[in-house]
């Protein structure tokens, strides 16, 4: 099987999905540009890059980093 990159990603929610796009049009009016809308690229969190790996041992590693603890919380200061 050939290998491939993969790109392990969060997600969120319709609300904050909102306030991200309420700051998007800030930094769209400054900047002349919106790069994510531009692509249709969704709002997230790219938590991990995986090059040259095969699909298996990527569904392994992701599901192991998962399954360390049931509850994770993520923070933006």
């Amino acid at each position: 099987m050939k290998n491939k990159m993969f790109h392990l990603a969060l997600y969120f929610d319709e609300k904050t999905n909102q306030k991200f796009s309420f700051l998007n049009k800030k930094v769209e009016k400054e900047l002349h540009q919106n790069y994510l809308e531009n692509h249709h690229i969704p709002f997230h969190l790219t938590i991990a890059t995986y090059k040259e790996i095969e699909e298996k041992k990527f569904i392994e590693q992701a599901n192991q980093l998962f399954e360390k603890e049931s509850s994770q919380e993520l923070y933006f200061v």
